[in-house]
């Protein structure tokens, strides 16, 4: 960098922190701190030989001069940052574009000025090497203004000018600096204040002026000089001016006044725009408000197409001012005052639009309203080509249209009158050269009042109207014949408006009133044709008059529901009828139109549900094709002729055949996509032919709740599926092989065939029913090639024969079995009491036979009672095994005792066990005793054999005793415990159907016992002892299951049967020696039971059985009794005799016990 006056300021390369005086800035960039910063006759200057970004950080100062002088060529951007100020001199122009001043002084090319701060004195740009600036954006103030005299633009810029704050001083575009002429690239861009204009001249170019947004101000207006062009002005904000809010004398491409716009003169005789004689606008468009106090829009030049949209207002506010002025020349190609908008002059006078000597507008639509204090529309010697009113015209102290001698309107087309708040359309003046009413209704049509006419019209109908037969009244008044030139071809005279129709001028309320009158037109006869031509649509409503019945390639759409009565014929061409979205029934007969003539009738739909009945005895012979949406129904198989019956649906939309009777089908039948068989309920439809894939693969689809039968092999490939309520039923011949997969929510009713059924997967819903036969020698089975997926029901049909125990499959899946029936309904019962029940593995379904679930229970109840009586005999032996005493010691104080035993069931069979007994014990001190014995099972006598008890294992008992004497007399205390088991077979008893089951377990039985006695001796050689005791005991058998057999075929299981008691004891025993080597002895007593558990025999493997309560009302309370006697051989030697009564817990149930023992004492 080099400097002139003062390089102390520069404490570091590109930094100027202290106060500088005339700084020349040569290469680098350069950041002012210094609150002071550079000041001096010129601040800052930027040489031509480098590329300079500045960044003002601080100020930058000149109250004379320029606060910055750029020179460079090279682009470097300037930046003024926030509260911070860069100011110069006011811009001066010292002749031929030469400009002093200004805060920034461009004669070279800057990159970007973006502006956060203050920029006092505005921006200049200028030179004869055309200077430029790639983009100016400013949120903060430019006080001064910008003047280009060059460029603003650059290749990468969007936008030349972005204000989003305030430039004071406007924005003014030279174009002095030839041959260099002014442009800003991409426009302004404006979301601020633009305070004192914006100007465009020197033949400079300005891209675009927008006003973006309702804040957005610009205040001075917008002037665009001779031969300068501004491509673009959008206005949402405010333009305003004291003056004009816009001039232009030169091109502006497209000016559109947004919604909410304002484009405004604030003074009385200002005009908002004001384009003069050498100005151009191809496209303007108003849709907020142009106001002006003189005119809201004067024209010299021309406009292409002006439209004032809904909501636009475009108006004159001072009494006598027009809205809408054209001088003199002045061409307007299109005007268009739409609905909702207003073009409006000042009540108290003035017209809305005037158009002076020379000037034309060629086409005028009017929609909203044209409204002037004096006239709406005045024209002095000027020429409007065509005018249509739809809206109002109104003149409020004049006339709607003033038209004077010099000027004419060529054609005027009118709705204003009947029907229009503002009356009828008032007219002074020459008459336009063609008038033309509009009708929209009959309270709607126009009506057109002269008033000091002058000339003729031709009066006519505009081709827009819709005609109703009636009397239009006063469509002309204040007219007089000679001013109606066609008038002597039209008065009392008929013309065709159209084929419906016609209308004529006639007199109305007084000479100078006229009349229309419009009346309908006779009808021509009509042609009838056949229904002819691929994709020609004839109406049925039209049958009888234009429309033959004979079907030759066209369609025949159904107009209405209900019934076509004609009979049809049908030529080599084919026909089609269109369902059209209703129901309809084709009661006529349809044949062929001659000898050898094959005709095919097609069904479609190009409407949503409906359905086409064919009810006539048809005998076409092409066959019938039913189209994706259709839905042909019949009750005959006659009602659609012979040839192939084809349904041909989409992926997703059905072809559907409805059949609403019972009838066999014995023509070919053909599926393609989604058909639907829609057989009514309490209906059969037979198929008899094989149905095959049409064009693609099909499905077949059953609905309805009826049945639908298929009798032979079918060969289609698609899916089948039967609806919940509806049937599929396979007899004879009758396969679905070939079809991907049955999915049944319905009744897939097998039971008509004899042989298997093959199908490739199988999917039941839970309303589904699959339905077979059944017959003892002969069961077809449904084989599944994938997977069988099942719920819902199986309904089985039995034939009469023998069955037997055993399983028939029914279901075979080669990819297994999910799920299983949800239910079995079946007339088995009818030829067989076996039970019977489902299985399943993991690849099929059984029918599992099984004896009668009563006799089998009955069998049961049996096996149980038995099983009582071996309980019983068991718990006896328990019980009377804690008597066995051994009481005969010698020297050593031992006992044994050795003997037999028999115990006798009260039962039918005459149960009863003999066993030899072996006792011992030892006396370690005469007041106590203890032992052990052995009771070993020789021989069971059980009838019948239900229940076998083994002989294996002995019952093992020890005991304890104390007692207060040896001879009998006082206290004695006796603890008894034993335990045994048999191995025990069961074998159970047929009843009925039942089986002979059989099989194996382990009966253990174990107790123990307390008893105490006090003995008294009453009389020589006599005792009497009374007694307690309590006793506990349990009989427990394992679960088991029967074993197979060819005569067993449903073995059952058994849970485990448990018994157990706890049981009170007393009595009173008493002994008498009668000689010293003998004696006897007895008791009676009494038992009850405190506790008990009873168990329940219980067993599984056919259906329905139920527990069985072992003692369901037992007797807990029982009398014993005992009487022996006994006989000492020798001494310490002893044999004894003695036998045991007890009644047990079964009812009427009773044992008795015999035993003889051998004692020895050692």
């Amino acid at each position: 960098m080099a400097l002139a006056a003062n390089s102390a300021c520069i404490t570091s390369p590109g930094v100027i922190n202290s106060p500088c005086n005339d700084v020349v800035w040569i290469a680098n960039d350069l950041t002012v701190n210094s609150s002071v910063g550079a000041t001096g006759a010129f601040a800052l200057k930027a040489n031509s030989n480098g590329t300079f970004n500045l960044t003002n950080n601080g100020s930058i100062s000149n109250s004379t001069s320029s606060g910055i002088s750029y020179l460079s060529p090279h682009g470097g951007d300037i930046t003024n940052s926030l509260s911070k100020t860069i100011s110069g001199g006011v811009i001066s122009d010292g002749g031929s574009g030469n400009y002093t001043g200004g805060a920034i002084n461009n004669q070279g090319h800057i990159g970007n000025i973006q502006n956060l701060g203050s920029i006092d004195g505005g921006i200049v740009s200028w030179g004869n090497q055309g200077p430029v600036i790639n983009k100016i954006q400013n949120s903060g103030s430019i006080t001064g203004g910008i003047q280009s005299d060059g460029t603003i633009s650059s290749a990468s810029i969007v936008h030349g000018i972005e204000n989003s704050g305030f430039i004071i001083g406007g924005i003014a575009n030279t174009g002095s600096s030839a041959p260099f002429f002014s442009v800003i690239s991409g426009g302004i861009i404006n979301s601020g204040t633009i305070a004192d204009g914006i100007s465009n001249f020197g033949g400079s170019q300005i891209d675009l002026i927008r006003n973006s947004t309702s804040a957005s101000i610009i205040t001075g207006g917008i002037s665009n000089s001779t031969g300068s062009t501004i491509e673009n002005i959008s206005n949402s904000g405010a333009i305003t001016d004291s003056n004009n809010a816009i001039y232009s004398d030169g091109r502006i491409g497209a000016l559109s006044n947004n919604s909410g716009g304002l484009i405004q003169s604030l003074a009385t005789s200002g005009v908002a725009l004001n384009l003069d004689v050498n100005s151009s606008i191809p496209t303007l468009t108003n849709a907020g408000t142009i106001s002006g106090g003189a005119n809201a829009i004067y024209s010299g030049g021309s406009i292409g197409e002006l439209n004032n949209n809904l909501g636009g207002v475009i108006e004159a506010t001072v009494p006598s001012s027009n809205a809408l002025s054209l001088d003199s020349g002045s061409i307007i190609n299109t005007l268009n005052n739409n609905f909702g908008g207003e073009i409006r002059a000042n009540v108290s006078g003035g017209t809305a639009i005037t158009l002076d000597p020379g000037s034309s507008i060629t086409t005028l639509k009017n929609a909203g309203t044209i409204s002037g204090g004096a006239d709406g529309i005045s024209l002095v010697g000027a020429t409007i080509t065509k005018l249509t009113n739809t809206g109002s015209i109104i003149g409020t102290s004049g006339y709607g249209i003033r038209s004077d001698a010099y000027s004419s309107i060529v054609t005027l087309n009118n709705l204003q009158g009947q029907g229009n708040i503002a009356g009828p359309l008032t007219y002074t003046g020459t008459l336009p050269t063609n008038y033309n009413i509009i009708i929209n209704d009959t309270n709607h049509y126009g009506q057109l009042a002269g008033f000091s006419i002058t000339g003729g019209l031709t009066f006519g109908v505009d081709s827009s109207s819709i005609l109703s037969a009636q009397t239009y009244l006063a469509v002309l008044s204040g007219l007089t014949s000679s001013n109606i030139t066609n008038y002597s071809s039209i008065f009392n005279t008929w013309t065709n408006f159209n084929s419906s129709y016609k209308w004529e001028l006639i007199a109305g309320a007084n000479p100078t009133t006229w009349d229309l009158v419009v009346a309908a037109l006779a009808p021509p006869p009509p042609v009838a044709t056949n229904i002819t031509g691929a994709g020609t649509i004839y109406q049925s409503s039209n049958l009888g008059t234009t429309v033959n019945p004979v079907f030759d390639g066209g369609t025949l759409q159904v107009s209405n529901a209900g019934s076509v009565t004609p009979s049809f014929t049908i030529t080599s061409n084919n026909g089609v009828i269109d369902q059209n979205g209703v129901a309809s029934n084709f009661t006529g007969n349809i044949t062929n139109s001659g000898a050898g003539v094959n005709g095919k009738l097609t069904i479609v739909n190009s409407g949503a549900g409906g359905s086409v009945a064919l009810s006539g005895n048809n005998t076409y012979s092409g066959g019938t094709e039913v189209q994706a949406g259709a839905n042909l129904s019949i009750s005959s198989a006659n009602n659609i002729g012979s040839g192939t019956l084809a349904l041909v649906g989409s992926s997703t939309i059905p072809a559907t055949l409805t059949t609403t009777a019972s009838m066999t089908l014995n023509n070919q039948l053909t599926v393609s996509g989604d058909p639907v068989f829609n057989v009514a309920s309490g209906t059969t439809t037979t198929i008899s032919s094989p149905i095959t894939n049409g064009v693609t693969a099909g499905d077949v689809v059953v609905e309805g709740g009826g049945i639908l039968a298929l009798t032979a092999a079918n060969t289609y490939t698609g899916l089948t599926s039967i609806t919940a309520g509806s049937t599929l039923a396979l007899s004879g011949a009758g396969l679905i092989a070939a079809s991907s997969n049955v999915t049944n929510n319905g009744t897939f009713n097998i039971a008509g065939k004899t042989s298997n059924v093959s199908v490739a997967s199988y999917t039941q819903g839970t309303t589904g029913t699959l339905a077979m036969g059944i017959a003892p020698s002969n069961t077809p089975k449904l084989n599944v090639a994938g997977v069988a997926s099942l719920a819902g029901g199986l309904s089985l049909t039995a034939s009469s024969g023998s069955y037997a125990p055993g399983k028939y499959t029914l279901l075979t899946a080669n990819g297994g079995v999910t799920g299983s029936f949800g239910n079995l309904t079946t007339n088995l019962s009818s030829y067989t009491r076996l039970g019977y029940g489902l299985a399943y593995d993991a690849n099929d379904v059984y029918l599992v036979f099984t004896p009668n679930v009563a006799d089998t229970q009955q069998s049961l109840v049996n096996t149980a009672s038995a099983l009582q009586n071996i309980y019983t005999l068991q718990n006896s032996v328990l019980a009377n095994s804690f008597s066995y005493d051994c009481n005969e010691f010698g020297a050593n104080g031992v006992c044994i005792s050795v003997g037999g035993r028999n115990t006798a069931v009260s039962a039918a069979n005459g149960l009863n066990n003999t066993s030899g007994l072996l006792i011992a014990a030892y006396r370690p001190h005469q007041n106590y005793r203890i032992g052990a014995y052995v009771d070993q099972n020789l021989s069971v006598n059980n009838a019948g054999s239900t229940v076998n008890l083994g002989n294996n294992t002995p019952l093992i008992g020890l005991f304890g005793a104390w007692n207060e004497r040896l001879d009998g007399t006082g206290a004695e205390v006796k603890v008894s415990a034993a335990y045994g088991q048999k191995n025990t077979t069961i074998n159970r008893q047929v009843v009925g159907t039942s089986e002979a089951g059989s099989g194996s377990s382990q009966l253990n039985s174990q107790g123990a016992q307390v008893t105490a006695k006090y003995g008294f001796g009453v009389v020589e050689h006599v005792i009497v002892a009374p007694y307690v005791g309590i006793r506990y005991t349990q009989n427990n058998m394992g679960g088991y299951t029967e074993g197979t057999s060819a005569t067993v075929t449903a073995p059952l299981t058994y849970s485990a049967l448990n018994t157990n008691a706890t049981t009170a004891l007393a009595g009173l025993g008493a002994s008498y020696r009668f000689i010293p080597q003998a004696g006897v002895f007895g008791s009676v007593g009494v038992e009850t039971d405190t506790n008990t558990a009873n168990g329940t025999y219980s067993a599984t493997g056919v259906t329905g059985l139920t527990p069985i309560n072992f003692n369901a009302n037992p007797v807990k309370t029982r009398p014993t009794a005992t009487i022996g006697a006994y006989y000492d051989i020798e001494k310490n030697q002893r044999l004894g005799i003695n036998g045991i009564y007890r009644q047990e817990p079964f009812q009427a149930v009773s044992t008795t016990s015999v035993m003889a023992t051998y004692t020895i004492g050692m």
